[in-house]
């Protein structure tokens, strides 16, 4: 029994993003949606970033990504703007290509106005029904009309995946996990 697409064939993307300069010297700046997680009931997930700067055709430069997550459970959800953000700066052709991922975040400080520093506060789960995770890259050469290329990656997976119709109809996994 397989009805359509194996759900977790949208838990995880990767991008190829081409950034061209206008030729006036601006920032670019390129936004694309990398995954959307719309589960039945709400999950315990880990994730895992990643931003791999490829290649500029201008030196110096810089590359930052910034992930927008959105996640909800039942009819809420709540949109963290910057929830993890990659810098990546390039001085010669040999700092190319770069790699930097995460499984964890750090979050802002719980009181921003304390005057001790509070331990931080690692994310390394989050718990939601419905995710999307956005990303959006900025590119910012040293010399107008330069172009860069960079690849960014989302994905998620539950912590413990357990689904109810394993135990009711023995053998039939409408994902396929049984491999049929």
């Amino acid at each position: 029994m397989r009805s359509g697409i194996p759900p977790w064939h949208m838990w995880g993307n990767s991008e190829t993003l081409r950034l061209v300069s206008d030729g006036t010297g601006q920032i670019v700046n390129q936004s694309t949606q990398l995954l959307k997680v719309s589960y039945r009931r709400p999950e315990t997930w880990n994730f895992f970033f990643a931003l791999r700067a490829l290649s500029s055709s201008a030196l110096p430069c810089a590359f930052t990504a910034t992930f927008k997550l959105t996640i909800g459970v039942g009819r809420s959800s709540v949109i963290i703007p910057a929830f993890e953000v990659f810098n990546f700066s390039a001085l010669a052709a040999a700092d190319f290509p770069s790699f930097q991922f995460s499984t964890s975040v750090n979050a802002p400080p719980r009181d921003n106005a304390a005057v001790a520093p509070f331990p931080q506060n690692e994310i390394r789960q989050i718990v939601s029904q419905d995710i999307q995770l956005e990303c959006n890259v900025r590119y910012n050469p040293a010399i107008p009309g330069a172009t860069g290329i960079a690849e960014v990656h989302g994905y998620f997976a539950p912590n413990v995946h357990v689904r109810p119709e394993w135990f009711t109809k023995v053998g039939l996994f409408p994902g396929a996990e049984g491999g049929q």
